[in-house]
């Protein structure tokens, strides 16, 4: 892939449209990662490629195909044209909005009774998931997986540079705690226990 950078000259300005006097510099060198280029293709494509007929419903990714039902839309927009902030359409707090940061915080108080919890609201799990790996691991940090787990938790190893350990999970599907023991290492960082059965 060829890549050129454009540097404003000494004592000149850079505008959108690039300084008067510049100097590029041509690199051909950038390539994808190794991370990237080694992560697990994704097996779910070819799934629907061999066996989607039609009147198969896919329930492989937690998705809706359905529109949010039109009262839900309009609710969605008044509540953003009726917004105290004075720029609801731009990134908010990167842990959440603060509102819904504290009704969920009285909601574990009171129904689960669980005080003193940091709190983030993402755009779904996987996005919580590589949150928590790129703030606790490091490159070569290993993380456990009991099988079955989530395809895109082991991209999210691969592309954060953890190395993913295996455990077994018992006949049931349920994470099996000796399986899980005998898989801890001094590298180990974290153990994600998926129980899908």
């Amino acid at each position: 892939m060829d890549v050129c950078f454009c540097l404003p000259a000494r004592g000149h300005t850079m505008s959108r449209r690039g300084s008067d006097r510049s100097h590029c510099i041509r690199k051909t060198a950038l390539r994808p990662s190794d991370r990237s280029t080694s992560a697990e293709p994704a097996i779910i494509e070819k799934l629907h490629e061999d066996y989607m007929k039609p009147g198969v419903l896919s329930l492989a990714a937690g998705v809706s195909y359905m529109k949010p039902p039109r009262d839900c839309l309009s609710w969605a927009l008044e509540a953003v044209l009726q917004s105290d902030s004075a720029d609801p359409h731009r990134y908010g707090d990167v842990v959440g909005d603060q509102n819904l940061l504290e009704v969920i915080r009285r909601k574990l108080e009171t129904v689960n009774k669980l005080t003193g919890q940091e709190i983030m609201v993402t755009a779904g799990a996987n996005q919580a998931f590589v949150n928590v790996l790129l703030s606790i691991t490091d490159v070569g940090d290993e993380v456990i997986l009991t099988k079955p787990y989530y395809f895109s938790h082991l991209v999210a190893l691969q592309l954060c540079g953890v190395v993913p350990v295996m455990a077994n999970s018992d006949p049931e599907l349920k994470p099996d705690p000796i399986e899980i023991k005998a898989s801890i290492t001094p590298k180990t960082k974290v153990c994600e226990a998926d129980e899908t059965g």
